[in-house]
């Protein structure tokens, strides 16, 4: 994923999210690999914003879901 992400940025494609089968993900410029310590710190950043909010991430998946 890393070098495949690489490829296409250098192409002048953006790659802010990819995924495998094999549950790794990557987000963006943070780390260019599957990273499951990166993508637990994405996350739980999104989770400080979603409680800072009041909300649940469920209720986030929900509205997501909805739209």
């Amino acid at each position: 994923m890393g070098n495949k992400s690489l490829d296409h940025i250098a192409r002048g494609y953006d790659a802010p999210y990819a995924f495998e089968e094999a549950i790794g993900y990557m987000f963006g410029d943070i780390v260019r690999d599957k990273d499951g310590i990166a993508a637990a710190t994405v996350f739980l950043s999104l989770a400080v914003e979603i409680y800072g909010r009041n909300q649940k991430i469920s209720q986030l998946l929900t509205q997501l879901y909805e739209r």
